[in-house]
């Protein structure tokens, strides 16, 4: 009883909610905990940097048939990752797809001319520069855990679990 109290008044109820459900507390709501949110958004934004990392490394082949399918891979995980990413990509994809695909569509082993290429290379790019070095904090990056964010700041700074209880 008194460890469920605990987890309930530390947060570590939201933060764990099949630890919590296993010890009897009452189950979080569908959606999850925090952690699960974050969990979501991490796996969308690692599936957008690396289909983005993949179109760098076929650029380089000499065969780019397959390129519009996986661009069109990369909007759809662009529109996945949320307002941060699709205010700044979705039109720059929007703008050269057609003539992307054209190109991708030209021969039986078509390859895209060099501006196409320069294009898509400087996309992923920033793609993957916004993704991985943005150096925005973790509740920017994940809204839906900005709760787990504070509670973690809280007691990364030196405050322990019990004071953590006592603040909220």
């Amino acid at each position: 009883m008194m460890l469920q109290r605990y987890m309930i008044r530390t947060g570590l109820a939201k933060m764990f909610p099949k630890s919590s459900e296993y010890l009897g507390i009452d189950p979080i709501p569908p959606g999850g905990g925090l952690i699960e949110a974050h969990f979501r958004q991490m796996s969308t934004i690692n599936q957008l940097v690396s289909i983005a990392l993949q179109l760098q490394n076929d650029l380089r082949l000499s065969n780019h048939k397959f390129i519009a399918h996986q661009v069109a891979l990369l909007y759809q995980c662009i529109n996945q990752a949320g307002p941060q990413f699709s205010t700044k990509y979705k039109s720059r994809v929007e703008e050269n797809f057609s003539v992307l695909k054209e190109s991708s569509n030209a021969s039986d082993e078509p390859r895209l001319p060099i501006e196409l290429q320069a294009w898509l290379s400087d996309l992923t790019t920033d793609i993957v520069s916004e993704a991985l070095f943005s150096g925005r904090p973790m509740s920017q990056q994940t809204p839906d855990a900005a709760h787990l964010s504070e509670y973690i700041n809280h007691v990364s700074s030196g405050n322990s679990l019990v004071d953590s209880a006592v603040v909220q």
